[in-house]
Formats: C-alpha cells, sequence, structure tokens
C-alpha cells in the first residue's frame, strides 16, 4: 500500500496571530531564543516577548544596557535600589541621628531618608524610550531601612501616558519634601488601574510622616475611579478617603497589609470603612495584631448595616472573632476563604533557652488561636458550597477531626486546602514518641473523600518537630540553631509523608507542600509532586522555597 505523505507545513505561512501563539508557548519553554534567530520575520515577532519585561539594578545611577532600538518593547520595568547612601545597621530610623548624617558622606542626595539613585536625566531619558511601558516596579532590598523616592521622580512616572500599574516595594512614598519643594502638588491625570505601596511585612513602622500620607492620598484620589487594584501598608493607608471620600466604581480588589488600624470615634468596625467599594471581588486584610490592642471583629454585633459586596469572591481575614456576623453573611459567589493569623503563628514559635518551645519575648504581636471547636462553629454558619480555596489556621483541640469532616462534608468542590495547625501541648514531651505516619494518617483520612483536591499545603506542628534555639543576640545567618542529624532526620519523615498523601489523596492531588525548620533559623517550605509509576503513587521531592521574612 502506498504511503501518502502531506505537504510539510512552513511555520512562515501562519499569520502573526498564530505564530504570536506559537512564539509564547515557546518562551514558557525556554525556547524562543534560538526559535528567534531562524529568519528575520520570527526574529521580528520575538523582540516584543523577549524584552517586555526587563529590570534595571541601581548602583547610585541609573545605568542600562539595553540598546535604544529594542527599548521600545519594554512593558514592564523593575527597578531595584541598591543607593550605596542608605546608612549603615545601627542608625536609628526614629531619632536624628537619621537625618543628620554627614552630608560629606552621602553620594546621590542631601538626605539619606530621599533616594537620589532615580532623580538623575537618565532615568527620564529611559522611560520616555519605552512608549509602551504601562508597569513599572520600585523595589528596594532592605526590610528595614528608611529610604524612600522623592516626590518629583513619582509625579514624572506618574505623568508617562501609557503607565497603568505602579508598584513600589519597601521604599517610603515621598516621605518628606526637599529644601528646593516648597509643597505637594499633582496637577496631572493619572488613570491608573494598578496600585500598590508595600512594606516589610516584619517591620513594625513606628514613624509616619505626613507628607507620605498626603502623596499617597493625591496619587489614591486621582486615579480612584480607574483603579481596579489597590494594595496598602495599613499603617500609611489614607482611609478617610478609602471609607467615603472617592469614587470606587471599578475598584475590583482590595489588598491591605500591615498593622490592625481604624477611623473614628468611636471607632469604625472595617466593614463600614470599606462599605462604598461595592464592586469588590477580592477583600484580603493581611493585619498584624498588634498586643496592645483586642482582636475586633470586622463586622460586629452592634453593626446595622447590609453586606456591602454582593460579587465578592475571596475572602481573607486575619485574627478571626467566632463572634464576627461576617461569616453569616458570606455570598455564594465566594470562592476562597483564609482563617488566618498574620505573620502566620509558626514563625515565631521559638524555643526558650531552657529548650522548651516558646515564643520570642521581645515580640511585639499577638496570636490569639481560636481552637478547632471555633473554627468549626464558624464555618457551619456560612454557606459558600462553591468553594474552591480553604484556608485554616488554629489551635489543636478534641474537635480538630470533626472540623475536618466538616471541611471535606461542606466543600466538596475544594481544589486547594492550605493548613497550619499548632498543638497546645507542645511545651510537652509527652507525645513525642508518636509514630508521625501514623498520626497525619489519622489527620488527614477525614479528607480523603475531597475528589477535585489538586493542591494541599500543611503545618503539621508534629510532636518532635525541630524547633530553633533563640538567642536575644543571635544573628540570622551567623550559626545553625539546629543540628545537621535532625534536620536529614526530620527531612526523612517528610519524605515518608509525602508518599503517604500521595496514595491516601490520589488521582486528583498534583501538589504538596510541607513545612520543615531551615539552618538559617527560619523555615522552608518543601514542595513534592505527585506521581504515578506502574500504579505505585508516591510523591517525589522537587524543591524547596525558603521564607524569611514573607508572608506565605
Amino acid at each position: 500500500m502506498p504511503i501518502i505523505r502531506s505537504p510539510s507545513t512552513s511555520i512562515l505561512s501562519f499569520n502573526d496571530d498564530v505564530l504570536d501563539i506559537i512564539l509564547e508557548v515557546a518562551r514558557r519553554d525556554r525556547s524562543i531564543v534560538p526559535l528567534s534567530t531562524t529568519c528575520r520575520r520570527i526574529r521580528w515577532r520575538s523582540l516584543p516577548i523577549l524584552f517586555r519585561k526587563y529590570t534595571i539594578a541601581s548602583y547610585g545611577q541609573v545605568n542600562t544596557s539595553l540598546p535604544a532600538t529594542l527599548r521600545q518593547f519594554v512593558t514592564t520595568l523593575l527597578l531595584i535600589d541598591y543607593c550605596g547612601d542608605v546608612p549603615l545597621p545601627g542608625v536609628d530610623e526614629t531619632s536624628e541621628e537619621w537625618a543628620l548624617i554627614a552630608p560629606s558622606l552621602l553620594r546621590y542626595t542631601d538626605d539619606a531618608r530621599l533616594c537620589g539613585a532615580y532623580k538623575s536625566k537618565a532615568l527620564a531619558d529611559v522611560l520616555l524610550q519605552m512608549p509602551r511601558l504601562h508597569t513599572i516596579e520600585f523595589r528596594f532590598p532592605s526590610l528595614t531601612y528608611l529610604h524612600g523616592i522623592p516626590w518629583p521622580v513619582l509625579k514624572h512616572v506618574l505623568s508617562l501616558p501609557s503607565l497603568q500599574e505602579l508598584c513600589v516595594d519597601m521604599h517610603r512614598f515621598a516621605p518628606m519634601l526637599s529644601d528646593t519643594e516648597q509643597e505637594l502638588t499633582l496637577d496631572i491625570p493619572i488613570n491608573l488601574t494598578s496600585f500598590s505601596h508595600t512594606l516589610s511585612d516584619y517591620h513594625r513602622r513606628s514613624v509616619v510622616f505626613p507628607t507620605e500620607r498626603k502623596a499617597l492620598e493625591l496619587v489614591i484620589k486621582s486615579s480612584s475611579s480607574s483603579l481596579r487594584r489597590l494594595t496598602l501598608a495599613m499603617e500609611l493607608a489614607p482611609l478617610d478617603l478609602l471609607h467615603n471620600g472617592a469614587d470606587w466604581s471599578n475598584l475590583r480588589e482590595l489588598h491591605l497589609r500591615g498593622q490592625y488600624r481604624t477611623i473614628g470615634d468611636p471607632p469604625l468596625p472595617l466593614i463600614s470603612v470599606f462599605a462604598h467599594m461595592s464592586q469588590l471581588r477580592i477583600l484580603d486584610l493581611k493585619l498584624i495584631q498588634p498586643t496592645e490592642l483586642d482582636p475586633q471583629p470586622i463586622w460586629p454585633s452592634g453593626y446595622l448595616g447590609q453586606w456591602p459586596w454582593p460579587e465578592l469572591e475571596e475572602l481573607t481575614v486575619s485574627c478571626p472573632q467566632i463572634g464576627d456576623n461576617i461569616y453569616g453573611a458570606l455570598p455564594t459567589t465566594l470562592r476562597r476563604l483564609c482563617l488566618r493569623y498574620t505573620p502566620h503563628c509558626l514563625n515565631h514559635l521559638w524555643r526558650t533557652e531552657d529548650g522548651l518551645p516558646g515564643r520570642r519575648a521581645d515580640c511585639q504581636w499577638q496570636w490569639p488561636l481560636l481552637p478547632s471547636a471555633d473554627i468549626l462553629e464558624i464555618l457551619r454558619r456560612s454557606d459558600v458550597p462553591r468553594l474552591r480555596h480553604l484556608e485554616l489556621e488554629y489551635e489543636v483541640d478534641d474537635s480538630e477531626l470533626d472540623l475536618l469532616r466538616s471541611v471535606a462534608e461542606r466543600y466538596p468542590g475544594l481544589t486547594s486546602f492550605h493548613l497550619f495547625r499548632c498543638r497546645k501541648d507542645r511545651n510537652s514531651h509527652s507525645t513525642a514518641d508518636v509514630n508521625p505516619t501514623d498520626y497525619v494518617r489519622r489527620l488527614i483520612k477525614p479528607l480523603t473523600s475531597l475528589t477535585n483536591l489538586e493542591e494541599i499545603t500543611l503545618h503539621l506542628d508534629l510532636p518532635g518537630t525541630p524547633r530553633p534555639q533563640y538567642f536575644p543576640t543571635m544573628r540570622f545567618g551567623s550559626s545553625g540553631p539546629y543540628t545537621l542529624e535532625e534536620l536529614e532526620e526530620f527531612s526523612r519523615i517528610l519524605q515518608v509523608i509525602a508518599d503517604m498523601l500521595a496514595r491516601m489523596l490520589r488521582p486528583s492531588l498534583r501538589t504538596i507542600t510541607l513545612w520543615k525548620p531551615a539552618y538559617n533559623a527560619v523555615f522552608e517550605w518543601r514542595i513534592y509532586d505527585v506521581v504515578c509509576d506502574d500504579g505505585e503513587w508516591h510523591a517525589p521531592y522537587v524543591s524547596s522555597v525558603p521564607q524569611n521574612y514573607t508572608y506565605y
């Protein structure tokens, strides 16, 4: 029988739309660079994909090696500030010493609190050569130092007609005016769709500058009608403006991080502060609970308003309260629910000098963990049958298995489940001889009916888990607070547990993520992929994601 050969099709016979799809696939497969060298047409179609994201690391001046002919393709620009004018460790940002650093020691600015790296004409020239630029991110790698972007630089960036998204990460936002500036003004139209200003999650901001808060208010108010996503540090957020001072008709996402606060006398509940944002789809409240303030419900019993977010799809609540009326009012549109603490309590479970676990004595935050029985009561009051992602953090009690059985029964469509459990008897050695595999098998068995579960993340707080030794003078990165032997043994235990989970939660499960202490006094998340080889389900270790000072 003769073999019929179909004529081969050249990639050049495809139109530009199909060719762009092929190039996107090649980018994900990391093969776009060799493909772009095949011919002139493919190279030209590859340029907007190869150079749409670009990073400039500034060590005092903005320099880029990207040829001017390629800058036209950049749509997202990341600016990382390694400015040499940041004060050395030991200078307190709350003292006058910060402002009195000898000017002769500063190379690019007259004030250490105002970064001079972006004040040069070089940045303005680079931005003018990027006509497609719609996203700019300023990133400052330090977690603690006060180093801000001057207002003239921010105004120039905001004046770019193509700009849609602005992110300022770890920088202070125009904390003060320079000697040549008289006042804060913003006389240009702004049409941002996304604005983000975030600071360190683990460094308490004791200094709030009036100029900074006013600058944030100017930017947010000027773009409120076009904003779809807003992310702010709670300590600096202009809550009066968020409450009733702007048009939020297009806002779909509100993300707040930092220390809990509100406005009003008497203080307004947060549901009232954000009630005007009726189009919200995502409300993300990762708020730290200070030790001097009792936890507050989002919807207290005395609040008589109606549910303000009829199409809410994602809700994150830090420090949940069993008396909070918000849970009984959740809409059936909800897809993601997180009942957690910020930061997670596991980040601060240290061991005291006598060898017993405990929290750091110098910590200024609190974690009033609800027992699993209270979390169960909260879930029973909610009616969210379409839930796809659930995150729970609680203190273990006798109702834990009832809670997990209720999760499987109430949310059969779950595809992702994050569990942070903390044992209240962690100071006891009575459970040290418990078999960890049997312990986890009993815990996870209620979840085996979740036939759609694809991803599970667990902080198990296993008996006998290695815990770091904390000393007030210890510096991260000096000497490890664990022995390598105990970490290796714990890694072996986690591998056995991961293989067991793969067998128990098959065939839908794809990824397992387990918490593990790390040698550098923090912790990491170990990721395992679930695979089936010759009918045998197991979960080989893939990688570790270190979590130093970031949220998970």
